[in-house]
C-alpha cells in the first residue's frame, strides 16, 4: 500500500454507512445530504451534484467524487464545483503521497476530466491554428499565479510547434478591479499584432486608473488613435465579455486554469503541466 497522508477531514458524514463496501448509490446520497446541511447551516443557496468518479484501490473503500453546486435561483448556472474523497463514512479534502508529496485528488481530477470547448471566439495567443494539441489558458492580469503561469507556458513552448494556445479571460473583479480593462488591453493589442500579455502583468497597472492603462498601452501600440477606437469598440468588449462568459458556464470562479487537450489543471502546478506538455513536440 503506498504511504499516504490524509491532508483534511472536512467533516463526519450525518448519516452512517453501516458496511465499509457501501454501494456507489448510498455513497452519493450521504454526501449530497451532509454537503446539502453544511450548506444551508451556512445560508448558502445551492442545489448539489454528487458524481461518483472512481472507486479508489488504495487507500481502499474510497471513492473519488465530484460535487457540482448549481445556484437554486437559476437551477442550470453552475456556482462552482470541488472534489472530495468519501467512503460513505468521511469526507476527505485530499491525500497526499508521501513519496513525492502529491495531491492524490489533483492528479485524479486532470487524469479524469474531459471537458470540450469551443475556440472559435477566443483568441491564439501563440502556436499553429490547425493544431490538434489544443491548450486553453484561463487567466486574469492582476493574478501573480496567472503571470507565473503565462511565463512558464512562454518558456516551456518555446521550442514546440504541435500545439495552439489560446487566452480565456476571467477578470475576479472583487478582488482585481483593473483586469477587465487589461483583458481589453491584450486584446486590442492582439489586433494591431502588439501582444502585451507579459506587460500587463506588471503590478503596477494596478495603481493606475483604467483611463491611465489604456493611455499607457495606447502608446506603446504605436498607433494611439486607431488603439483607443478598438479598445472601445463593440466587438473587443463582446469579445472579452463572451470569453468570460465561457469560463463561468465551464464552472470557472478562480484563476489561473489550464486545459490540454481537456484535460483541467487547476492553479499553476508545473508537475501537471510538465505531464501535459510532455506528449507535445
Amino acid at each position: 500500500m503506498k504511504k499516504l497522508l490524509l491532508l483534511v477531514t472536512v467533516f463526519m458524514l450525518s448519516v452512517s454507512v453501516v458496511s465499509v463496501s457501501a454501494n456507489e448509490a448510498k455513497v452519493k446520497k450521504n454526501v449530497a445530504d451532509s454537503v446539502s446541511k453544511s450548506m444551508a447551516e451556512r445560508n448558502v443557496s445551492v442545489n448539489v451534484d454528487v458524481q461518483i468518479l472512481k472507486k479508489l484501490e488504495d487507500p481502499k473503500g474510497y471513492y473519488f467524487l465530484k460535487v457540482v453546486y448549481f445556484d437554486k435561483a437559476t437551477p442550470k448556472k453552475v456556482a462552482g464545483e470541488q472534489f472530495l474523497f468519501s467512503n460513505g463514512d468521511f469526507i476527505v479534502e485530499d491525500f497526499i503521497d508521501l513519496k513525492n508529496f502529491s495531491s492524490l485528488s489533483k492528479d485524479l481530477s486532470y487524469d479524469l476530466s474531459s471537458v470540450k470547448i469551443d475556440t472559435s471566439k477566443l483568441t491564439l495567443v501563440s502556436g499553429n491554428p490547425k493544431s490538434k494539441n489544443i491548450l486553453v489558458e484561463v487567466s486574469d492580469y492582476q493574478c501573480n499565479f496567472c503571470k507565473e503561469m503565462s511565463g512558464y507556458l512562454k518558456t516551456t513552448l518555446k521550442n514546440k510547434k504541435d500545439y495552439a494556445l489560446y487566452i480565456m479571460h476571467l477578470p475576479i473583479r472583487a478582488i482585481h478591479p483593473r483586469a477587465e480593462t487589461l483583458a481589453l488591453v491584450y486584446e486590442a493589442g492582439k489586433e494591431m499584432n502588439k501582444d502585451f500579455m507579459m506587460q500587463l502583468f506588471d503590478p503596477s497597472n494596478g495603481n493606475l486608473s483604467d483611463i491611465e492603462i489604456v493611455e499607457k498601452y495606447s502608446k506603446l501600440s504605436g498607433n494611439p488613435s486607431k488603439f483607443k477606437k478598438l479598445i472601445n469598440s463593440k466587438e473587443i468588449k463582446t469579445k472579452v465579455a463572451a470569453s468570460e462568459a465561457q469560463a463561468l458556464e465551464l464552472g470557472i470562479s478562480a484563476t489561473p486554469v489550464l486545459f490540454v487537450n481537456g484535460k483541467k489543471i487547476t492553479g499553476f502546478d508545473k508537475g501537471l503541466i510538465d505531464k501535459a506538455l510532455k506528449t507535445i513536440k
